[in-house]
């Protein structure tokens, strides 16, 4: 898992989300080019998306995988 990890330095400040650690993953996602974020969190995959990152579930993560 290390070598596919990256440090992300946050230069971005989000404020979408009640909830402060949901808005450090976006700020994450944006900042380290992500195409998208796979997670549980249900407000977040309310979303669907935040600029141009997608968010999903890992089902869905799975399937779009399987087409790229």
């Amino acid at each position: 898992m290390r070598d596919l990890a990256e440090i992300v330095q946050t230069k971005s400040h989000v404020t979408a989300c009640q909830d402060e650690m949901d808005n450090r993953v976006i700020e994450c996602a944006i900042d380290g080019r992500a195409e998208c974020i796979v997670r549980g969190d249900l407000y977040l995959l309310g979303l669907k998306s935040f600029k141009d990152v997608k968010i999903m579930a890992v089902s869905e993560f799975l399937r779009y995988s399987e087409r790229a």
